[in-house]
């Protein structure tokens, strides 16, 4: 279950990507519209669920992102109205009926004070939607809290998604334990487990070429059954978008956070000066070169071949925007995922 926060390159690779049967994206609705089409928010969202190519759509409007001061105003200014439940309720269900569409639903307890809100949520969206997903926190005491408010409302068409945020996920310790022994009987529905296998404070100017970087943990797809989970959920190979008004130009250092997937590891990439033009000179060039790239290049499967658009892009001569680099590392890492389903590693 890989999501995206819904940004243009985000927009551009869910219209293109093959998902297949395996893998259901779930997508964050952070702005009203389509700054390249203008398309209102019911046209826009509508098309997008539609093209993804996907029997299932996990769709969200984010109440527990944080809003900052740095925030995108076109964020704030979407986001903002949706803390009144009412708001978010209708903004989901005008983008019915579409049966592969599956709304999620999080508790408002922590970030308003109210109660009762998933019951509300529940009963004004299940006339619409066959199937909901319920988002909680794996964070103590919120865990126990938002499993008592979700579990009575659930059926088997449901999804249950535990969200571990950028926590480390150590099995034998007391939170996931406790987790465990709530959890380890659960068959109401499929639970999925969700985690950022990248923190968001890595700086592309720290990272070392061509060695692995140290912050990154992405054990969780070797780890959730271990949770009772029949899934696992990512940000798709880059770090989670704290969408921010923007920044960088020529004097910031960019570079790029690349998956191999013959060891399930991330290896990092930075550009030999600041500015743009440090990822057609050096960026790219270390990429396509690199010791990542050759294991996978020698593996028995095909994590470098001409269906990964990532590695294609990096042979494009257009390229040479940082949000380019961002389109690589979600098609690369997709496109490796989906080679190890294929090959049976998740059976």
């Amino acid at each position: 279950m890989p999501v995206f926060r819904v940004r243009s390159h985000e927009l551009d690779l869910l219209k293109s990507f093959d998902f297949g049967n395996k893998i259901c994206p779930y997508i964050e609705i952070v702005k009203e519209k389509d700054r390249k089409r203008k398309l209102n928010y019911a046209t826009l969202f509508r098309y997008l669920i539609t093209a993804i190519r996907s029997q299932t759509v996990f769709v969200d409007i984010p109440i527990h992102f944080r809003l900052a001061a740095k925030t995108n105003a076109d964020v704030i200014k979407f986001l903002t109205p949706m803390r009144n439940i009412d708001n978010r309720i209708q903004s989901l269900s005008i983008l019915a009926p579409l049966e592969k569409m599956v709304p999620v639903i999080s508790s408002y307890h922590t970030i308003t004070g109210e109660t009762g809100t998933i019951k509300k949520q529940v009963e004004k969206l299940r006339p619409k939607f066959p199937r909901l997903a319920f988002r909680i926190n794996a964070k103590f005491p919120e865990f126990e809290s938002e499993m008592d408010q979700v579990e009575p409302w659930l059926t088997s068409a449901d999804h249950l998604i535990l969200d571990f945020d950028e926590d480390s996920i150590v099995l034998d310790s007391e939170q996931v334990r406790d987790i465990n022994r709530r959890l380890e009987n659960f068959s109401i529905c499929p639970l999925i487990a969700l985690r950022s296998a990248i923190p968001h404070e890595i700086k592309y100017k720290n990272l070392v070429n061509d060695e692995e970087v140290p912050e990154t943990d992405n054990r969780l797809i070797r780890q959730y059954k271990f949770l009772n989970a029949s899934a696992f959920g990512d940000y798709a190979g880059i770090k989670k978008d704290l969408l921010s008004k923007g920044g960088g130009g020529e004097n910031t250092v960019y570079g790029c956070i690349y998956y191999d997937g013959t060891n399930n590891t991330y290896y990092g990439y930075k550009g030999a000066k600041p500015g743009y033009s440090a990822l057609k000179d050096s960026i790219i060039p270390m990429v396509t070169k690199s010791n990542a790239t050759k294991r996978m290049l020698e593996s028995s499967l095909n994590f470098i071949c001409d269906a990964n658009k990532g590695w294609k892009l990096l042979h494009t001569p257009s390229i040479g925007q940082p949000g380019d680099l961002k389109r690589v590392s979600m098609e690369h890492y997709l496109h490796c995922i989906k080679t190890l389903i294929e090959a049976g590693n998740f059976d």
